[in-house]
């Protein structure tokens, strides 16, 4: 009797698989189509294309700016504070204010605004490897010409930018 319920247990599995193995198709299922997980709309690639002309026409006016106030030869401070001797790398393109106030922020010094802010953003270009925070100061303050002064009071630890007055349509 022991026989023959084990015999049955055995023919129970295998008959199970036989009828399980029939229901296989035999060749591996393959995906011809993958499924994307999101293809552009249009809105975003236009979104796209204006920030990338944007990026174009920041780096344009960039590069005017710098060939209207070339080099000048000018010598290196050596009496500047050490958060203002701390080297840094930057490279950017963009409006004045953000790079200056985050210069300001390395050196743990406060940024400050005097005079009116103009309604074209100031654009100024910076691609410095390894320069004191002082140097890349006054790279930004050629740059910046007549329309406004990059002023650092190393005492109150402040870094400022006085816009110059608005005189006129050019100004």
């Amino acid at each position: 009797m022991f026989r023959s319920s084990r015999s049955l247990c055995t023919l129970t599995v295998l008959a199970s698989a036989v009828l399980l193995g029939a229901c296989s198709t035999g060749t591996p299922i393959l995906k011809r189509n993958p499924q994307v997980a999101a293809s552009p709309d249009k809105v975003s690639a236009q979104l796209a294309e204006a920030a990338d002309r944007a990026s174009v026409a920041l780096e344009t006016l960039a590069a005017v700016e710098q060939a209207r106030s070339p080099g000048i030869a000018v010598a290196p401070i050596e009496n500047a504070p050490p958060e203002l001797r701390r080297a840094i790398t930057v490279n950017w393109v963009g409006p004045v204010d953000v790079v200056t106030r985050t210069l300001a922020d390395r050196a743990g010094y406060a940024f400050n605004i005097i005079g009116n802010t103009p309604v074209t953003p100031v654009v100024v270009s910076i691609d410095v490897e390894n320069k004191p925070v002082i140097d890349v100061l006054r790279n930004i303050g050629l740059q910046l010409g007549m329309r406004a002064d990059i002023r650092v009071d190393a005492t109150r630890r402040l870094v400022e930018i006085h816009y110059a007055p608005n005189t006129g349509v050019g100004g």
